[in-house]
């Protein structure tokens, strides 16, 4: 069996989870056919999302050619970008959210961590987009390209398929409200090691009591951000 087959094969499990979730919780019976028409569509989206070809409103953004080290990528200069991450606690039903924001040049605007009740972790990724996305809107930018290394949320987020597992389905519903026009709002798949900070920032969270937001003046974000580039380039040679 080819890489290509084999991967392909794991969408298709994880599509029969889903179909089973949307029997269980929905009373939706997916045929066979749904079942595997839906399998090669997240399969694809997967692969353009991972390969950075699909970036909708963002033509500038350009994939990584095979040979490059897979590293972040800033966004195109009327565009800021939002990276997004959650940490959770099963057992305590606890976790948090981190998230930050970066402009065309790569400089952080603002990064945030919020401790919050959470019953799973698919949720806390889309609590911590939704956050996100709220912060970059409040700062006075409406070009945004959300990154994160959950690849459900994402897939949810960049289709319009009904099915959504319930545990996201009204937290994605309010996201695609918030990005109603005139918001434009694009979302991406990352690898977790692409998405170090936002990790970082959700897992610091756990120690938090309360919401706390770090502004562009904050000396220490820039030193966060340079330390994850240098941590993540080295994490691929």
């Amino acid at each position: 069996m080819t890489k290509k087959n084999f991967s392909l094969c794991s969408f298709v499990v994880w599509t029969l989870w889903l179909a089973r979730n949307e029997l269980i919780f929905e009373r939706d019976n997916w045929t066979p056919s749904d079942v595997i028409c839906k399998a090669e569509a997240f399969f694809n989206d997967f692969n353009r999302a991972k390969s950075h070809e699909e970036v909708v409103d963002h033509p500038t953004a350009t994939p990584p050619r095979q040979d490059q080290h897979l590293v972040w990528i800033p966004p195109p200069l009327d565009v800021v970008k939002i990276n997004a991450d959650a940490s959770f606690v099963k057992d305590k039903s606890f976790g948090a959210l981190g998230f930050i924001i970066h402009n065309h040049n790569g400089s952080p605007l603002l990064a945030a961590l919020n401790p919050t009740p959470m019953h799973s972790i698919i949720s806390g990724e889309a609590k911590a987009i939704k956050e996100g996305i709220l912060e970059a809107i409040g700062l006075g930018y409406f070009r945004l390209w959300v990154e994160s290394n959950n690849l459900e949320v994402i897939t949810a987020l960049s289709n319009d398929y009904n099915f959504i597992a319930f545990q996201i389905r009204p937290i994605i519903e309010d996201i695609r409200f918030i990005c109603a026009n005139p918001i434009k709002c694009s979302f991406s798949y990352v690898p977790m090691a692409i998405n170090g900070i936002a990790d970082t920032l959700a897992r610091r969270g756990l120690s938090f009591r309360c919401k706390t937001v770090w502004p562009q003046s904050t000396p220490w974000l820039n030193q966060l951000c340079e330390a994850d580039v240098l941590a993540c380039n080295r994490s691929f040679f």
